[in-house]
């Protein structure tokens, strides 16, 4: 794996996580949730193209 592909999957798990630490403390934060899953989302689509 390419260092700069393994670098982006870093920063989408650091993404991930925050979305289980917001998940696991109430009230639901819905926003926020789904914009680090979409943060996380763009950040594996980067590194699949780095990648190639």
């Amino acid at each position: 794996m390419k260092r700069l592909t393994a670098a982006w999957l870093r920063k989408a798990e650091g993404d991930l996580e925050v979305v289980r630490k917001i998940r696991a403390s109430p009230p639901p934060q819905r926003d926020e949730t789904c914009f680090h899953c979409q943060q996380a989302a763009e950040k594996l689509w980067h590194g699949s193209k780095v990648g190639t």
